[in-house]
């Protein structure tokens, strides 16, 4: 097990509640300006969108999710109130440090990665973390390309202060469906063959997938996808690989999770947590109901 200071500078979490990290709220104002959304993006409406592949859909669900979508991962790594705590060991290894190959699917416009890899950022400028280098393949998946430009323009904003503190992330993106499973398989197996060899771990990272699941019969096409990138991923046991999926905690999205738990043999039970954090757009505390999951596909061997 991979051990850190649990103490979070108040750049992150203070007055009993997240903020956005720096990085990313710089990043996310450039683009949101950039795309003529800040406007949009500090209104006080509560948000119901779930995305889509048009360029118009890609905004909205951006300019009104982009912080609450960035603080879900920030949730479960920093877990201040000890509520997720198998995903939050397996995210804090494998953003230690070595070589990650992280798959992010439904990746939007890379809020999840972002939010993540940017609160390690923050973790080792205010010298909580320890600074050891940190390779990251990231394989990014969406049926947007509209969000696989936001995406590419966040990690390009990012990249300098990135490098400065030994983080190094190589982006690739593919517009694909997560109900055209031969496209899916295709991708990822390609994808999985060309870097495996040169890494230590491999992530599964899923977000906020429940909109989208609730129409029509969508659950039972996400789980087989994911089936799909699991069996492929069990296919080597001497590396350790992990999915880890967070959702929002409502009441349709929790029978879809309980559902998706059963599908994809779910490790821990469903963990849940209710954290507030600053939004930095509409200057108000606001909160993030999340539940997150997980599989340890494979773990050879725990690190000590």
């Amino acid at each position: 097990m991979i051990r850190m200071k649990n103490d979070f500078p108040a750049s992150l979490w203070s007055n009993d509640r997240f903020e956005v990290p720096e990085l990313l709220v710089d990043a996310l104002w450039a683009a949101l300006n950039k795309h003529d959304l800040l406007k949009m993006a500090q209104l006080e409406e509560v948000p119901k969108v779930c995305g889509g592949a048009s360029e118009k859909d890609t905004n909205e669900y951006f300019a009104k999710l982009c912080a609450v979508s960035s603080v879900r991962p920030m949730s479960v790594l920093l877990d201040p109130h000890k509520s997720h705590i198998l995903p939050n060991q397996i995210l804090r290894e494998c953003v230690h440090q070595g070589k990650l190959a992280l798959i992010d699917f439904p990746c939007g416009c890379g809020t999840t990665t972002l939010g993540l890899l940017s609160v390690v950022e923050q973790m080792r400028r205010d010298g909580h973390w320890i600074a050891f280098d940190l390779e990251i393949e990231v394989l990014a998946l969406d049926i947007s390309p509209y969000a696989l430009q936001r995406f590419q323009e966040l990690i390009d904003t990012c990249t300098r202060k990135f490098n400065k503190q030994l983080i190094k992330i190589r982006l690739t993106t593919e517009v694909v469906d997560v109900g055209e499973k031969n496209s899916v398989s295709t991708v990822i197996n390609d994808w999985v063959s060309s870097v495996e060899n040169d890494v230590d771990y491999i992530l599964v990272m899923a977000s906020a997938f429940s909109g989208y699941a609730s129409q029509s019969n969508n659950k039972e096409v996400v789980a087989d996808s994911f089936d799909f990138i699991k069996n492929r991923l069990c296919t080597r046991r001497d590396q350790s690989r992990f999915l880890v999926w967070l959702e929002i905690n409502s009441n349709s999205a929790k029978k879809f999770f309980k559902y998706l738990s059963k599908a994809l043999k779910f490790h821990s039970p469903t963990n849940s947590s209710d954290y507030k954090f600053m939004n930095p757009f509409q200057k108000a505390e606001r909160r993030c109901n999340l539940q997150s999951g997980c599989v340890e596909i494979s773990r050879p061997s725990r690190t000590k």
